[in-house]
């Protein structure tokens, strides 16, 4: 009988050894790696810088490095825009620097006209996570007096672009020389803003490195732009695409 018991023990002996390290099997997996450490690293994607592009007139288009996209004056009808877009800007109230009616901002985006802009004569500057959008003065002529509406300077990655709206050569523009701006454009139409021969003075003072001209307003076979020779001159095509580089 003692010999029966003492088979008995060992087989339960044996039956809960088993269990138990059936129980303790889970210890094992927690030295399993955790899913993200076993995933093979994607490939590092290519990478591209802020850039610009000329629409047209004076409609410009803004893309930082992120991807976000910045429009300034985009009255333009036949140009390709975003599906939707991260900030719009309008310097003044006049037909052809109104946002083209089909323009759609993101859900979370932001349009800043020259109301936002300039409050009780005071210029206004925002912050967007990296992106600096700060209002400064524009006019100076009959059609466009100072207070009329506002520039703006949008600084994407470090590097500051500057529109001067609707312009000519007066002390408050000048007074931009201090901004140390890496990209300026200017209206050059001689129509209802500074000529170009005026815009190079401005330009000048201002002394941005790169200097575009906008706002021609070419009658057919016209290019003003010839006479807007301010040191780091840089005419661009309609829907061109610059690389903006410090």
């Amino acid at each position: 009988m003692k010999k029966v018991i003492s088979l008995l023990t060992a087989t339960m002996l044996i039956l809960l050894t088993g269990c138990s390290s059936a129980e303790t099997t889970p210890v094992a997996s927690e030295e399993v790696p955790k899913e993200s450490e076993s995933v093979t690293e994607a490939e590092p994607t290519e990478t591209t810088g802020p850039k610009l592009t000329f629409i047209g007139h004076a409609a410009i288009q803004l893309t930082a490095s992120d991807g976000r996209t910045i429009l300034i004056d985009p009255s333009i009808s036949n140009y390709q825009y975003p599906d939707a877009v991260d900030f719009v800007l309008v310097t003044h109230s006049h037909e052809d620097h109104k946002p083209y009616y089909k323009i759609k901002l993101k859900e979370d985006g932001t349009k800043i006209t020259y109301n936002e802009a300039l409050i009780d004569g005071a210029y206004q500057k925002f912050e967007f996570d990296g992106i600096t959008i700060e209002a400064v003065p524009m006019g100076g002529n009959e059609g466009h007096p100072l207070g009329y509406g506002t520039g703006f300077i949008v600084t994407v990655d470090g590097i500051s672009i500057y529109h001067a709206g609707d312009s000519s050569n007066v002390p408050e523009l000048q007074a931009l020389a201090s901004k140390e701006i890496d990209y300026a454009l200017y209206p050059i139409d001689g129509q209802f803003n500074m000529d170009a021969i005026e815009a190079t003075e401005l330009a000048n003072i201002i002394g941005a490195t790169h200097n575009i001209p906008i706002h021609m307003s070419n009658a057919p076979g016209e290019d003003k732009s010839v006479n807007f020779t301010p040191e780091g001159r840089l005419v661009l095509k309609e829907t061109e695409t610059i690389d903006l580089v410090k």
